[in-house]
């Protein structure tokens, strides 16, 4: 499942061509920037990809206000709201939420694939992932949220993807994508060891994201043809499935709002031509979509907290 994820949304090579976007607003929508209830249950970052280069939005937490941001890809918001971290393919960058201020965090990285940036608890550390370009190599990797300390954190066997840290920030989870066989979800420690398997086999693991009420949300069937949603405990009990998605549709890569009690996640449609941003409760109720009728592919959610 995520060979096809990767197709469908591509990374476009688009270092030196960051720029801010035009602010758009969609239909009715539109008045929910203003009201006295605009920031209720906070913002959702989201990334679009279609014909052009991929472009991350913000969002209401209900759906609407849409505000097109920045050239990006895999936005990540910062736990008190005042940051975007993003990626261009082969940096970690970061923004302020409307596009301004953008800083390289990591340019002594070259010739490498850089991706997947998730902000620490404290909102002092970013930890990403990053390749040798061509290669299918990816380690963990982090640093500080000014740009200092950068460094390997573990390079597993497999391809590591997806990290997310523990609510005292003293573990990341993440997904290791191997050559062959199942994904697995692990955590490790913040210095890098103690590295601990969470899931089994069967589950074919990816995606997960760590919630402020400690518990983990994640995808199975990385390599099957219809994707769903579980959550567990850090210490691999208490699995529960929180959705049955219909024959060929994905369901992945979870977000839960800050106070961990809703999951924003992305649904792939079953042709493989569309994708939307939905939202539910972190006990699976009250599913619904956050972008009907937006174009192209509308994935990687970012529940971010309001100011």
């Amino acid at each position: 499942m995520k060979t096809r994820i990767a197709a469908a949304t591509a990374r476009i090579g688009i270092a030196g061509v960051l720029i801010a976007v035009a602010t758009t607003t969609t239909g009715a929508a539109a008045g929910l920037a203003r009201n006295s209830n605009a920031c209720d249950g906070g913002r959702i970052a989201f990334m679009r990809e279609g014909s052009g280069p991929p472009v991350i939005y913000t969002m209401s937490a209900r759906g609407g206000d849409l505000t097109s941001v920045v050239v990006g890809h895999a936005p990540s918001w910062s736990p008190d709201g005042r940051w975007i971290a993003f990626d261009d393919s082969q940096h970690i960058d970061r923004m302020r939420p409307n596009g301004s201020h953008i800083t390289d965090l990591t340019p002594s990285l070259q010739n490498v694939s850089t991706y997947d940036p998730a902000w620490s608890p404290d909102g002092r550390w970013i930890a990403f992932v990053s390749a040798p370009s061509g290669t299918r190599d990816a380690a963990l990797w982090l640093v500080r949220a000014d740009g200092s300390n950068l460094h390997e954190l573990i390079n597993a066997p497999g391809e590591e993807e997806h990290p997310s840290w523990s609510p005292d920030g003293s573990r990341i989870a993440f997904d290791s994508f191997p050559a062959t066989g199942p994904d697995h979800v692990f955590t490790v420690r913040f210095d890098g060891t103690d590295l601990d398997r969470i899931t089994a086999d069967a589950l074919d693991a990816w995606g997960p994201s760590w919630s402020s009420q400690n518990l983990i949300a994640f995808a199975n069937g990385a390599s099957s043809a219809t994707n769903n949603i579980f959550t567990i405990r850090p210490d691999g009990s208490h699995l529960r499935q929180l959705t049955n998605a219909p024959h060929g549709v994905t369901l992945g890569l979870p977000s839960f709002s800050p106070d961990g009690a809703d999951i924003a996640f992305t649904r792939i449609n079953a042709a493989f031509t569309s994708a939307e941003v939905f939202r539910m409760t972190v006990a699976g109720g009250h599913v619904h979509g956050l972008t009907p009728g937006q174009p192209g592919f509308n994935s990687a959610p970012s529940w971010g907290t309001c100011r």
